[in-house]
């Protein structure tokens, strides 16, 4: 069974995979969407072997050595014509082999170290028509390479919706990235915004990860994790670039760093999902990239707290939201071109550090600072929204002169523009459209009509509010003269004015000379940015306050999610939907840098019992004054959490719950008389599960009369499950036992005493399981071919937990387990990690 989901994206690992996974998943065509991913960045040994010269295609750093995604499996590529021929006819060949409706085109992007190939220096020549350049030999090098490898990919992915679309008009054609936040921090260089401008595409996926927004950032003088600030802005940042396209939001319940542990990444999770969710315009989601290693191999509560949120996440879509935070109205101008610059051999301040700088004060004091792509900025209309405009030019460089014609057009109706910038030597480069004016700060004093004043570029120490900016950063400073009569100075050190005001229009311009990198570099930073935004309030002619918040709390329907920067207490009743046992937060203290994701009592209807919140997919509800009866389906192997209330003097007379076929099966409970609820758990049988719970007026105490008992032990070859195996002709390594060719593993478990006990099971590969009460006569419970219908799977992308219930079977004393492999002609044999089990304990 499926998690909470609308559609599928199978994982296709080379293009020219001629049997790719979701040649099995178009059979499930009926019960879900489903659509391919696959990497356009890289190559496996497939490519390479075509030819020799198609080695030159990888992308190659100064030593002259590959770039390597996976050590001899997977090698980053340079977007030659070579490589796009090759991916073009094989999209085209999957797209028309399994009739798919989306395809999502996984990471176009390029590494900073990358760009000494001969396929880039051939692509060097015919773009710009000059001899290749070193890349580090130049600020101009530099930029034209980081360009260049953006253009490459815009190429590709023009071509792909071009052919793709004229052959297939019902195709929809996605991309998914990394932010260009994560991919500045990560020394990657991509082009989201010039992707999402090419007309051709029809959504865009932000893969937000747990690894992403565990990346330190530099804030008040230290370098530290800011989970939750991370993830608000990198997920309000993508905003930024769709153009009207569809945006689908990712977070990842676990990690690709192995060092986390699962509670490391259950932390991460909560944070990304609340800082998701802080952004109104996200409605849509990818709820989990490798469902195997997000879902089903972690433990039994974290995979029914993720049915908690994916059922929050399928909910809350189109419900009404209400965003209470700080001022809103401020807005930062972001670009591709943050990803395109370094400080390499001091030619700027760090691009990372300058965006971070602004805009962590800013969410820290829960200002809901929103991003506007300068690249994409041709009509002022855009801005319609915004009150105060943020744009740091020594981190980032216009695209166009439109983008500052659209600048100057806002300021002139009344918007404010303020620049906090220093100097950066990626201004002097001579063939970018800027350097008739002179820099890229000449041009916007030119777009907004402002003549005739000069600055220069100061090496001194210098303070903002008497706060001491780091020398290091302070090089950078600019000291302006010449200013318009109009002009008034807002700072100024060592007699030089660092920093002006100017009216433009019925707007203003101001101008703050020093690099905001500085700003992470000092204590009083978000000190530095509050006083700055809250002095650009005060002088607009609106009656716009500003305002600075301990917390940010979003309402979306009946769900609130609140993160605290200080310690903070909400009002009220509310559902914990963090918390696998559903558990009833009444006016809830939160710790400050946490977050709670909440559904609020109040919204419940409570003259009747009623279901108030469940996980998994809700298939029937039936509320009757005495009765309530509903149907939980998911994936299976997983327990799924529900609460209900009921009216003072009712209390549950009976619980039930019934597989599919109307066997019963076990559910815990949980009754609360303090709030009148009652909390129901039970594993998820296939099909689904049907819970009835009748209602009378006999009162109940608090509780249950039973507790669960879990027991687990490691298949491998450390020999943990001996006391269980009694028959064992397969193989072993420090991971799992395997049963390779016609061999096979048999376990033995005394049963007689345990109550409603079930079996879990964590298996891959081409598995066949059967059970028995006596070791002799076996019955088929799981086989991966289906009888021989599907192919030899070469891998273990199929791993997963299966359930196996003793009573089901008609089997009460010995239990038998046997695992083999259903093509027992070759290898890659049923694969076993672990086995769990759980039955019932009844108190007296």
């Amino acid at each position: 069974s499926l998690v909470l989901t609308d559609s599928v994206m199978s994982y296709v690992s080379a293009l020219d995979d001629t049997n790719p996974p979701v040649a099995t998943w178009v059979k499930h065509k009926d019960q879900v969407n489903v659509g391919i991913m696959i990497a356009i960045n890289r190559c496996t040994k497939s490519y390479l072997n075509k030819s020799v010269s198609n080695y030159d295609d990888i992308q190659m750093e100064k030593s002259g050595d590959y770039i390597v995604h996976t050590p001899n499996q997977a090698w980053y590529m340079v977007p030659s014509s070579n490589w796009n021929d090759y991916v073009v006819s094989n999209l085209d060949r999957l797209v028309k082999k399994y009739d798919l409706p989306f395809i999502v085109l996984e990471e176009p992007e390029m590494w900073h170290r990358s760009g000494y190939s001969k396929a880039f220096r051939t692509e060097w020549k015919n773009y710009y028509g000059t001899e290749w350049e070193d890349q580090t030999s130049s600020p101009s090098a530099w930029y034209r390479s980081m360009r260049l490898k953006t253009y490459l990919f815009e190429r590709l992915l023009l071509r792909i919706g071009d052919e793709l679309s004229a052959k297939y008009p019902d195709l929809k054609i996605y991309i998914a990235s990394h932010s260009t936040l994560s991919y500045n921090a990560w020394s990657i260089t991509a082009g989201l915004d010039s992707y999402m401008a090419l007309g051709v595409l029809d959504g865009f996926i932000g893969q937000t990860w747990s690894d992403t927004i565990a990346t330190n950032v530099t804030y008040e003088s230290r370098s530290s994790r800011y989970a939750f600030e991370s993830a608000y802005l990198e997920y309000a940042s993508y905003l930024a670039s769709q153009n009207g396209t569809d945006f689908y939001a990712l977070a990842d319940p676990m990690a690709d760093n192995q060092s986390f542990t699962e509670a490391d990444c259950r932390a991460l999770y909560l944070e990304s999902i609340a800082g998701m969710l802080m952004t109104p315009a996200i409605q849509r989601f990818e709820i989990m990239p490798w469902v195997t290693r997000a879902f089903t191999g972690v433990s039994s509560e974290y995979k029914t707290i993720q049915m908690n949120i994916q059922k929050m996440q399928k909910d809350l879509v189109g419900r009404d939201v209400t965003l209470t935070a700080g001022t809103p109205g401020i807005a930062y101008l972001t670009s591709d071109s943050l990803s395109w610059i370094t400080a390499g051999n001091n030619w700027a301040p760090n691009s990372s550090e300058g965006f971070y700088g602004i805009t962590m004060p800013l969410v820290r004091s829960g200002i809901p600072v929103s991003f506007i792509s300068l690249d994409n900025l041709t009509d002022a209309r855009t801005l319609k929204d915004v009150k105060l405009l943020i744009l740091t030019l020594d981190n980032l460089l216009p695209a166009k002169p439109e983008n500052f014609e659209a600048l100057a057009e806002w300021v002139r109706g009344g918007g404010t523009l303020m620049v906090v910038s220093g100097y950066s030597r990626y201004w002097e480069i001579e063939d970018l459209w800027w350097f008739e004016y002179g820099t890229p700060l000449d041009a916007l004093f030119a777009s907004l009509g402002i003549d005739g004043i000069d600055y220069s570029v100061g090496t001194s120490s210098t303070s903002l509010y008497g706060a001491s900016l780091v020398s290091s950063m302070s090089q950078y400073t600019l000291s302006f003269k010449n200013l318009p009569d109009s002009a008034r100075e807002l700072f100024s050190s060592g007699g030089k004015t660092i920093g002006f005001s100017d009216p433009v229009g019925k707007g203003q311009l101001r101008v703050i000379g020093v690099s905001p990198a500085s700003f992470g570099y000092t204590a009083r930073g978000t000190e530095i940015v509050q006083r700055l935004v809250e002095d650009a309030i005060d002088d607009m002619p609106s009656n716009l306050i500003y305002t600075d918040s301990p917390s940010m709390t979003v309402r979306r329907g009946p769900y609130v999610i609140h993160h605290a920067f200080t310690e903070s207490e909400l009002s009220g009743l509310y559902i914990d939907l963090y918390d696998a046992e559903l558990s009833i937060l009444e006016d809830p203290y939160v710790q400050g840098n946490t977050s709670k994701i909440l559904f609020d009592c109040d919204t419940v209807d409570m003259s009747g019992p009623t279901l108030a919140f469940t996980g998994g997919r809700l298939e029937e509800l039936k509320e009757e004054s005495l009765k309530t009866t509903f149907r939980i389906t998911g994936p299976t192997a997983t327990y799924v959490a529900s609460r209900l209330f009921c009216p003072d003097g009712l209390y549950p007379a009976t619980i039930e719950g019934r597989d599919a076929q109307g066997n019963s099966i076990f559910v815990e409970y949980d009754w609360n008389n303090e709030y009148d609820s009652l909390y129901l758990k039970s594993d998820l049988p296939s099909g689904g599960v049907t819970y009835i719970v009748t209602w009378s007026d006999e009162p109940v105490e608090d509780g249950c009369n039973y507790e669960t008992v879990w027991g687990s032990v490691l298949t491998s070859n450390l020999n943990l499950d001996k006391d269980y195996l009694i028959e064992n002709t397969a193989m072993a390594n420090g991971a799992q036992r395997y049963c390779d060719n016609n061999t096979h593993l048999i376990y033995k478990f005394d049963i007689s005493g345990w109550n409603d006990p079930t079996f879990y099971l964590s298996v891959s590969q081409n598995y066949i399981i059967e059970v028995s009460p006596d070791g002799s006569d076996w019955q088929m419970i799981y086989d991966y071919s289906e009888g021989g219908k599907v192919p030899l799977l070469k891998n273990a992308d199929n791993k997963t937990i299966v359930s196996l219930r003793p009573g089901q079977y008609g089997i009460e004393e010995d239990f038998y387990i046997r695992i083999r492999n259903c093509h027992p002609e070759t290898g890659w044999g049923g694969s076993v990690y672990m086995i769990t089990w759980m039955y019932v304990v009844y108190k007296n």
